[in-house]
């Protein structure tokens, strides 16, 4: 199920969804953010798909992942 809210403190009529990826364990943000960087690059907004802008706000690692330092 999707949480869905109405921002009262935006400044620009757009909408914005939060999307989760999910990658194996050794996945580092770095590889996960030019995975995703690289899809958007492929879409062409041709009307089937549209959208402004895209940014990251978290990178979740599992404790059961080699990254964990």
């Amino acid at each position: 199920m999707t949480y869905k809210y109405v921002d009262s403190n935006t400044k620009r009529n757009e909408n914005i969804l939060s999307v989760d990826f999910h990658f194996k364990g050794d996945v580092t943000m770095e590889d996960a953010i030019e995975q995703i960087d690289l899809m958007v690059s492929r879409t062409d907004n041709d009307g089937d798909v549209e959208f402004n802008t895209h940014g990251y706000r978290m990178f979740s690692i599992s404790h059961l992942s080699n990254l964990v330092e």
